[in-house]
């Protein structure tokens, strides 16, 4: 299994883990990780060549505006990317946002677990543009986690990931 493959299976199982913990019922997190959960699998489907950065947007739209969130996004979309064409640094820079406001929610409710997966992948988003750019590499990314679960107190949760994302059955 590739690297790229396991960062996009982390960056959905944290998004998933977020969106189920029982601490986000209360907040807007719940909503956002759920939109956001199937997004890095589609963005894999464009690494691969089976999908275009245009059509997951289009398909991101479409799930916002079936969850209630389309005007949202879009407002987001035309605030936060700054009108940009781009529709692959679109999806980037919305991935990022959405962890950050995450983060920024979930310290404000003390829900430390979330803020910590938050923590652990709000830059994770941007790196994979820079994929693109040819700056970073997919194997840099992964390798770049460890370290900074070690420093914020993910490491376990990353511990368990890994062996789900990988493929690999832990001994």
């Amino acid at each position: 299994m590739t690297a790229r493959t396991v960062v996009h299976r982390l960056l959905s199982e944290a998004l998933a883990e977020i969106r189920d913990g029982a601490a986000n019922e209360a907040t807007g997190v719940r909503r956002m990780a759920a939109l956001f959960a199937d997004l890095p699998p589609r963005l894999e489907d464009v690494a691969r060549g089976d999908n275009t950065y245009h059509d997951v947007l289009a398909w991101l739209r479409g799930q916002a505006a079936t969850s209630g969130l389309g005007e949202w996004l879009d407002t987001l979309i035309q605030q936060e990317t700054r009108g940009s064409g781009d529709p692959g640094a679109q999806l980037h820079f919305l991935l990022y946002w959405i962890f950050i406001t995450i983060r920024y929610e979930a310290h404000e409710a003390s829900d430390w677990a979330t803020f910590r997966l938050a923590d652990l992948f709000h830059n994770v988003p941007l790196k994979l543009n820079s994929v693109l750019q040819g700056t970073w590499t997919y194997d840099e990314i992964l390798a770049s986690l460890p370290e900074h679960a070690e420093r914020n107190g993910s490491a376990a949760w990353l511990d368990r990931a890994l062996p789900d994302a990988t493929g690999v059955v832990a001994r």
